[in-house]
């Protein structure tokens, strides 16, 4: 019993022993520069002016703030981002992607001239 409770132990250690528990998104933890960057962060508790206060003191300024779900937008040196990772108050630090669209006509994906067409709208 004791070598298959000492295997499982082993086997869980080599399973997630080497996961990474940073703060800075993966992709963006290899590409960080040491010009401005415009971050998302996301912080662990309600956001105050003092977030915009250590945002300011790593050199960055407020883009913009979202309250009601605890993010926001900054520009920073890419060298600050780092410090603003160990920032207890930050849950996670990921680069402001850009975003496109996969759907080049969403009413046709859906449907939708037909529901049109039968008087639904």
């Amino acid at each position: 019993m004791r070598k298959v409770v000492c295997l499982m132990l082993a086997a869980g250690a080599l399973c997630f022993g080497g996961t990474s528990h940073s703060k800075i998104s993966p992709d963006f933890r290899n590409s960080i520069g040491s010009g401005m960057t415009q971050v998302i962060v996301q912080w662990n508790g309600p956001m105050s002016p003092v977030t915009a206060q250590e945002i300011s003191s790593l050199g960055g300024t407020v883009v913009s703030e979202m309250p009601a779900v605890q993010l926001g937008v900054y520009l920073v040196p890419g060298s600050a981002v780092p410090a603003l990772s160990s920032n207890p108050n930050v849950k996670y630090v990921s680069p402001d992607r850009q975003i496109h669209k996969k759907l080049a006509v969403a009413a046709a994906a859906i449907n939708a001239p037909s529901v049109w067409k039968s008087g639904f709208v």
